[in-house]
């Protein structure tokens, strides 16, 4: 079957096109998912800055409103970067009560705080940022600053979460 194309919109119609164009390729992403290559980034909770990075490789597959980022990001200055060190994100988390997405990743020439032994990450409601958390056995988790972890530091791993729809 073949969809009358011509009698909704004008061929000679550019922007229909584009707006069409726009629709399918939204669907398929949603409906197929839609992977690629993202180059990840950290920013300050305080001072974004501008981090020098040595690595910087990432992946983002998006099926409808799923979204994995996967992301090894290491840097050798902080560019001026203060606060929490936190993930820049493509898409806000979808809006619901408290910080549900919760992943463990890696981390390394980063100064953890005694008695700390691990990372996590943490991304609450209605954010475009996911916060790097510092956990231990016996400590109350808190957010990793860029005074604390150094000039350096690499993090590496995996966030899975519920993003909004399109816009």
């Amino acid at each position: 079957m073949t969809i009358p194309y011509d009698t909704f919109i004008d061929k000679n119609y550019e922007e229909g096109w584009d707006d069409i164009r726009r629709m399918y390729r939204h669907l398929a992403g949603a409906i197929n998912g839609s992977y690629y290559d993202r180059v990840p980034t950290v920013s300050g909770s305080g001072t974004a800055g501008s981090p020098t990075y040595t690595t910087q490789v990432g992946y983002q597959l998006r099926q409808g409103l799923l979204v994995d980022i996967w992301f090894d990001i290491e840097w050798s200055a902080i560019g001026g970067a203060s606060g929490n060190i936190q993930l820049d994100l493509s898409y806000k988390s979808t809006k619901v009560n408290g910080n549900p997405f919760v992943s463990a990743i890696y981390g390394s020439k980063c100064w953890y705080s005694p008695n700390y032994d691990y990372l996590t990450i943490v991304l609450g409601s209605d954010s475009n940022v996911a916060t790097i958390y510092e956990n231990g056995a016996k400590v109350t988790a808190q957010p990793l600053t860029f005074a604390r972890a150094g000039s350096t530091g690499a993090i590496r791993g995996h966030l899975r979460y519920i993003g909004q729809e399109y816009s």
